[in-house]
């Protein structure tokens, strides 16, 4: 592995950058119509930040109504739930000119970040909400003009032509500060074609305020965020081909100042492109990519597409083990949780992978249904896991200790395309006191 520092552009120096274009693979679903849930607006219990309070796990999902069964429903609003029960706890009502295009829960789970669209104003902004009651606690906006866009617009100015796009976003543990990486155009020519600039910062969601620095990812067309007390891990996911080996590349950076502290690239065992899909007559083969990173007793592990594995010390960003593929076929999907030192991943099955070992301990298959798909929206506890099937718009549990899959716990979700694109469901797994 190399180990190569990644200069950050800031006020005081600007780097190069090599360019390249964004490509998201997307799932291609029919827009289902979908039953607005009405309920009542009551008080959520066990949300306060108390020494000892115990926080249920909580998944908040899009809710809304269509005029035409053949369209994609308007959301109409957002709806906390229980976890465990499926017991709507809340609801937040979205107006008609507001557009919430993601959320992410900020630990110890009584505050909601939202991700508005341009619908609410002149520019996109990032909302911070308490619970209960859904108040607005502070507001940053998103424009061309913020502190970070401006010291990256001095090395490329064309990025001054419109607003930035989010596409992460990760709270460190205590909910002070945000780590936020967003895509820019850029026109590296005059009257040539635009490309995006995949670049990362900071927001201090107590002070309602940007960093002053922006770091760009040479190559990457997307980034994943793991946001520590004391530094912010990227995962750059790159463009595999069949001369290129790595599956991303992980950069820390200092949350205060944006400096690199280090940088790792993911060089895969695999070098052939693999079916992608399960089912025998998936023939499409291409190359495998990196999940989302998790965090696993103090280490960062990334997952790919075929389940290979590498597991990172976070402050000396050095492999300390790297795991072959245990897939002929690219079966991963959606985000990988951690249950002890087991691994839950979904695709078209859901699998559980001892970690220490990478060894494969079950698969448990899921009802193929016509178009749709399960995704997997969080571990309620160590053997059950959240799931929720676009097409049907509910939530049920799979048992992960005997693979059953339980009736619905609650419907009327919006959860079919375009909502998986966008991090819907939101998760927050809760949190205990001593």
């Amino acid at each position: 592995m190399r180990d190569r520092t990644l200069p950050t552009v800031s006020p005081r120096r600007t780097t190069g950058l090599l360019l390249a274009s964004s490509a998201v693979l997307l799932v291609s679903l029919i827009a289902a119509s979908l039953t607005r849930i009405g309920v009542p607006s009551r008080s959520l219990p066990h949300l306060g930040a108390a020494p000892n309070a115990i926080v249920r796990p909580l998944v908040l999902l899009p809710v809304g109504t269509t005029d035409d069964p053949r369209l994609a429903a308007r959301t109409t609003g957002l709806v906390l739930v229980d976890a465990r029960s499926g017991a709507i706890l809340d609801r937040h009502a979205v107006a008609d000119s507001t557009e919430v295009l993601s959320a992410s829960f900020v630990s110890p789970g009584d505050r909601i970040v939202f991700y508005t669209g341009e619908h609410t104003g002149p520019h996109a902004r990032l909302e911070v909400r308490r619970l209960p009651g859904w108040d607005i606690e502070s507001v940053v906006t998103i424009e061309a003009s913020i502190p970070p866009a401006r010291v990256l617009a001095e090395r490329f100015p064309s990025i001054s032509a419109s607003d930035p796009t989010l596409l992460a976003f990760a709270a460190e543990p205590q909910g002070r500060w945000a780590a936020v990486a967003f895509w820019s155009l850029i026109t590296p020519k005059p009257d040539g074609p635009s490309s995006q600039l995949v670049w990362v910062t900071m927001v201090d969601l107590e002070r309602a305020v940007w960093a002053g620095w922006a770091s760009p990812l040479p190559s990457s067309q997307a980034a994943s965020l793991v946001a520590l007390p004391d530094r912010i891990l990227v995962l750059g996911h790159e463009l595999r081909t069949s001369s290129r080996r790595s599956v991303g590349t992980v950069v820390a950076l200092d949350p205060q100042s944006g400096e690199a502290l280090g940088q790792l690239t993911l060089e895969s065992a695999s070098t052939t492109a693999k079916p992608l899909g399960e089912g025998p007559d998936d023939e499409q083969a291409t190359f495998s990519t990196a999940l989302d990173p998790v965090l696993w007793n103090g280490q960062l592990l990334v997952v790919t597409t075929d389940l290979e594995a590498f597991v990172i010390d976070p402050s000396a960003l050095t492999v300390t083990a790297h795991y072959p593929p245990l897939a002929d076929r690219l079966v991963a999907a959606g985000r990988p949780f951690i249950t002890g030192d087991r691994l839950v991943v979904g695709g078209g099955a859901v699998r559980v992978i001892d970690i220490s070992s990478w060894r494969l301990l079950a698969t448990h298959p899921l009802p193929q249904m016509p178009e749709t798909w399960w995704i997997a929206a969080g571990l309620v506890d160590q053997e059950t896991l959240l799931l929720t099937g676009t097409r049907e718009g509910c939530l049920r549990h799979l048992d992960l200790a005997t693979s059953r899959l339980s009736a619905p716990l609650a419907c009327g979700f919006l959860v079919d395309y375009p909502a998986p694109l966008f991090g819907w469901p939101v998760f927050f797994a809760g949190s205990s006191g001593p």
